[in-house]
Parts: structure tokens; C-alpha cells; sequence
């Protein structure tokens, strides 16, 4: 579901952020060891856009829109940074559900316990 319209995207829960006109930065607090994420220009536009309630199609129209271009043109560029930034546990991929209600990152694989 990462590519899905539909998804929707939030900020990692423990995160420190520091939020400028140039920049955006972000140590994750879970990962210590790891640098601090720099995000500049378009980047650090996105990170704003997401808010944990816009699906994916509405941060592509946004940046589409701030660039005056067509959503398919970002589209890619988007689905990509923010799954980059799912990866290193900056962002979480929430779905909605048939219910409507959110489903909070990937699925347990196979094995995995349930309490």
C-alpha cells in the first residue's frame, strides 16, 4: 500500500525536530547512532505537507500545485521520499482500513506475536 493513493503518512512519534525557513532536521530517537536527517528546499516542503491526515494524493496536488506542474510529475519523486524516510523510522505509512479506521504501519509477518 506505500504507493497507494490512499495512504496516508505521519511523523514518527519519537523524533526530536528542529524546524526553520531553511530547513527541516530530524534525529530519531529510537536510532541514536544514526546522523540527523537534513532536509532542505523541497524536501523539508513535503515533511510540512504530511500532517498525518492528508492521503498521499493530497500532498502529491500540493507540491504539484507549489511547482505548477501535474501531480503525475511528482507523484514518483513524493511516493519515494517518504518511503525513504519510512525506512530509516522517520515516517509511518497509517492506511485506512475498510472500517475507517487507521491501521498504523506494515503488517506482523509470518510468526509474529500477538498479545
Amino acid at each position: 500500500m506505500t504507493g497507494s493513493d490512499d495512504a496516508v503518512w505521519s511523523h514518527a512519534p519519537d523524533l526530536a525536530v528542529v524546524d526553520s525557513p531553511e530547513r527541516v532536521v530530524l534525529l530519531n530517537l529510537r536510532r541514536p547512532a544514526e546522523p540527523a536527517r537534513i532536509l532542505l528546499g523541497t524536501a523539508a516542503e513535503i515533511w510540512r505537507t504530511i500532517d498525518g491526515e492528508r492521503a498521499q494524493r493530497e500532498v502529491v496536488e500540493r507540491m504539484a500545485s507549489s511547482y505548477g506542474v501535474g501531480p503525475a510529475e511528482v507523484l514518483s519523486d513524493v511516493v519515494s521520499f517518504c518511503v525513504d524516510l519510512e525506512h530509516d523510522g522517520l515516517l509511518i505509512n497509517r492506511s485506512l482500513d475498510a472500517r475507517g479506521t487507521a491501521e498504523v504501519g506494515p503488517s506482523p509477518g509470518p510468526g509474529a506475536r500477538h498479545g
